[in-house]
């Protein structure tokens, strides 16, 4: 992980971990109660209302344990932050030898 991505990253893990803690806690209400309402409602804010609607509204049958599978975290992706070629790592690094992805732009 470079100095860059590393806030990003951690900050989308906590976010991730804190959507998943709200559908474990709203599966915990569905058990005590038996209303499945506030399982969706924590399904479609974690995913959105399009994603929602394709992967969860008419799956009915399933929809509990597809649920049950993100109840730890959320599973997200970041896109790949792209690495320079070498010639550019020597310039920006210098004779530290250095690739510049693993530099903070503070310290080039």
């Amino acid at each position: 992980m470079n100095v860059e991505a590393g806030p990003l990253e951690a900050h989308m893990g906590w976010a991730a971990r804190g959507l998943g803690i709200k559908i474990d806690e709203a599966l915990r209400r569905y058990r005590r109660s038996g209303d499945l309402t506030p399982v969706r409602e924590a399904v479609r804010l974690a995913y959105g209302d399009e994603v929602y609607d394709e992967a969860f509204a008419d799956r009915d049958d399933r929809f509990l344990e597809l649920a049950g599978n993100v109840a730890t975290g959320v599973p997200i992706a970041t896109p790949g932050l792209r690495r320079c070629e070498r010639g550019l790592c020597e310039r920006r690094a210098g004779a530290r030898g250095l690739c510049c992805s693993r530099v903070s732009r503070l310290s080039t």
